[in-house]
């Protein structure tokens, strides 16, 4: 997966899962596609570059 200053390609992602977690898939999650899923977490940030999709983790909030 290639970080671009944090940003990594959705593509590689969703390659790299099933060798991590073989069982993983959006649709148990009630989503078509992993882009859905990813989107729905609220727990990245998501770029669309043409037909490119690049996911960023959102920065954690502290508590005050």
């Amino acid at each position: 997966m290639d970080d671009l200053n944090g940003w990594y390609f959705l593509g590689a992602v969703g390659s790299r899962l099933p060798v991590l977690m073989p069982d993983f898939d959006p649709r148990t999650y009630g989503c078509a596609k992993l882009v859905t899923l990813v989107e729905r977490s609220e727990a990245f940030e998501v770029r669309r570059d043409n037909l490119k999709v690049y996911i960023k983790p959102k920065a954690a909030r502290t508590a005050v």
